[in-house]
């Protein structure tokens, strides 16, 4: 009885966790509220990219405005950066990008310095 009661209360609990995670990620990738929370914990690591805002959503068209990467001795910024794309060709190891929209695209090389 007490094992059941036990085993009863672990399902429970994993099954609060999945259904939770779940939750959280239909947010992120289906809501404009969920893109910009996922673009500030983006922001706030240090990746060599970032943008100042977001709309729409991550499971299909998303516009990014004030972007800014840089790779190495490439700077590049542009103002606007709309994609849309399919997610779900993830889950076949494939990146399906229907259409690329960027305005006001500068790009610096900065060339390595020469030893003398």
């Amino acid at each position: 009885m007490l094992l059941r009661r036990i085993l009863a209360v672990v399902l429970a609990v994993v099954g609060g966790v999945l259904a939770l995670a779940l939750a959280v990620v239909a947010f992120v990738l289906f809501t404009a509220p969920g893109a910009r929370v996922a673009l500030h914990v983006a922001n706030e690591r240090h990746l060599p990219a970032h943008a100042q805002s977001i709309s729409g959503t991550l499971a299909h068209r998303f516009t990014l405005v004030g972007v800014e990467a840089q790779f190495g001795s490439v700077d590049a910024s542009a103002d606007t950066l709309a994609v849309t794309w399919r997610p779900v060709a993830l889950r076949g190891h494939r990146l399906e990008v229907a259409s690329v929209m960027v305005a006001g695209a500068k790009v610096r090389v900065t060339p390595a310095a020469v030893p003398p």
